[in-house]
């Protein structure tokens, strides 16, 4: 680990120290300490961490999700990297570490890069009605480990896997015997097609397994699905399902793990039942912590276990800010009866939701949930004042359900119809320019009869040429969780000078709908229809 990154990470925490608090970190924390000082420099930092919280890292770092909300893969080349890290760093500590993980996740992520057979197998060869052999290069490195024929299939991370191979051998023979025969299993490319062999004997099932294994694990951590989540968020944009049950399955679970049983919101379940540590380690794990902030490199907590921004002081979440006030003052079982449900929305953005084409920030969808739930309260609401103890026996999911369903209804759907009624009257005297109009409003309509807008939303830069506020206070609206960018608030406030075109807000008022409205009625005025 680099010294300079070291002394950076805080000034209270010497980079021997640093080490030595490891086991005690979440592993969301590990992970993002990982991620900054690369997996190549941090052998140190996972030599250290428990059995635990290497598999808990690693859940979050070998999976990647094709698409914000979107299921996550085994990423094989990210498994590399860590082989060959933890190699370069020490070959007989990746032995001991690699021992420790499931051997199904090790054999699938060896499988893309060695083939595995016995030194008498004969070469498969290719039959009318088998299935084509698996061949690597004949110029393909081969080697003989421990009475099996290793060849190549890739040359990146060969040496690297050869060496851990070697270490497993001679420290773990049993557990090398079982990875070895696993990459042996799924080296057999030759079998018949004939219905009897074992069709769970397939990279492809054995993918599935561990894909299943590791949302088992994050269920009992707090975290939902990516395909549990985006059904939520689904069922949530049509006003009047009862949603309540999908958050108490949800609840039931993690109870079951333990997560939330001792009413702590700050540490993974993993330590909640830990002795008192040393106030040392603790105000050290608090400075790294605070030093990742600093640094933009918020770790997440577990995801179950966020609190949101209760604290805010954003006048535009006043309602919700003074009913969680009220109960934490005067209803403790309905304040964190409140705060998980919280805790399971935020989590539901994350895994289920993007943010204009790309993740949430677990901050960023503490703060969106927040400002969803204010309008939902303020629409159930209507004229009437809310009394202070709105929440004491309304939930959370509710007033979600509310604020999220008139988001869709009110914002993204409402933007979409507005904008194809514009392009439609718009007259334009270029041709390409009116081509690519006319394909616009054609992709709008198909977008509003499947309910996704904000799949078009990529597409929204031919409007660009038009008025260039516009075209980027659209693509804050076109999205699946809109928001009020601070184009939209300077073209209705008429104001001058630079805009940033990242900047935003989270609708959290029906007042921030009626100015979505007011910019869409100016639409054709700006767009010089």
């Amino acid at each position: 680990m680099p010294t300079r990154d070291r002394r950076s990470v805080a000034r209270r925490v010497e980079a021997s120290q640093l080490v030595s608090l490891v086991p005690s970190l979440a592993p969301e924390t590990l992970h993002h300490l990982i991620r900054h000082f690369g997996v190549e420099g941090s052998g140190e930092l996972i030599a250290a961490a428990t059995p635990e919280q290497v598999r808990r890292v690693l859940d979050l770092d070998l999976w990647r999700a094709s698409a914000p909300g979107g299921d996550s893969a085994f990423d094989a080349n990210r498994f590399a990297d860590w082989i060959e890290a933890l190699v370069d760093y020490d070959v007989i500590e990746a032995a001991r570490i690699v021992v420790n993980l499931d051997a199904r996740l090790v054999v699938v992520g060896l499988s893309k890069y060695i083939r595995v057979l016995d030194p008498g197998t004969f070469e498969p060869t290719e039959q009318s009605d088998d299935e084509r052999p698996v061949t690597e290069s004949p110029t393909a490195p081969q080697s003989a480990v421990g009475g099996y024929t290793v060849h190549a299939l890739r040359g990146d991370a060969w040496d690297a896997v050869l060496a851990l191979l070697g270490a497993l051998e001679s420290g773990h023979a049993e557990h090398f015997h079982v990875v070895m025969r696993g990459c042996r299993r799924l080296s057999d490319r030759g079998r018949e097609l004939d219905g009897l062999d074992d069709l769970f004997e397939t990279p492809d099932q054995w993918r599935h397994d561990i894909a299943l294994d590791r949302e088992a694990r994050r269920t009992a951590d707090g975290y939902s699905t990516p395909a549990e989540a985006r059904a939520f968020l689904q069922l949530a944009r049509k006003y009047g399902h009862d949603l309540q049950r999908e958050a108490d399955a949800y609840f039931r679970a993690i109870e079951t793990s333990g997560t939330f049983a001792s009413g702590r919101t700050d540490e993974p379940s993993s330590l909640l039942a830990a002795a008192p540590e040393d106030p040392s380690i603790a105000a050290a794990r608090d400075a790294v912590v605070e030093w990742l902030a600093d640094a933009g490199l918020t770790p997440e907590r577990p995801r179950a276990l966020l609190a949101g921004v209760a604290g805010s002081d954003d006048t535009r979440l006043q309602s919700i800010r003074a009913a969680m006030t009220f109960l934490s003052e005067h209803h403790d079982a309905a304040f964190y009866a409140r705060t998980r449900e919280l805790a399971f929305l935020t989590n539901a953005l994350i895994s289920g939701c993007s943010l204009q084409g790309r993740e949430f920030t677990p901050a960023e969808a503490s703060e969106a949930v927040f400002g969803i739930c204010n309008l939902g309260l303020e629409v159930l609401a209507g004229d009437v004042p809310l009394p202070p103890d709105v929440l004491a026996t309304r939930s959370l999911i509710s007033a979600f359900e509310a604020g999220w369903s008139t988001l869709y209804d009110d914002v993204a759907l409402f933007a979409a119809r507005s904008v194809m009624s514009t392009l439609g009257a718009l007259r334009i005297a270029e041709a390409d320019m009116r081509r690519d109009v006319h394909a616009l409003r054609m992709r709008l309509r198909s977008a509003i009869k499947r309910g996704t807008p904000w799949q078009v939303r990529e597409h929204l830069d031919v409007i660009s040429p038009f008025d260039t506020l516009a075209w980027t206070s659209l693509a804050g609206l076109f999205s699946e969780c809109p928001v009020v960018p601070a184009a939209l608030t300077a073209t209705l406030e008429r104001q001058t000078g630079a805009i940033s075109p990242s900047a935003f807000a989270f609708m959290s008022t029906r007042s921030q709908i009626l100015q979505v409205h007011q910019f869409l009625e100016r639409l054709p005025e700006l767009l010089g229809g």
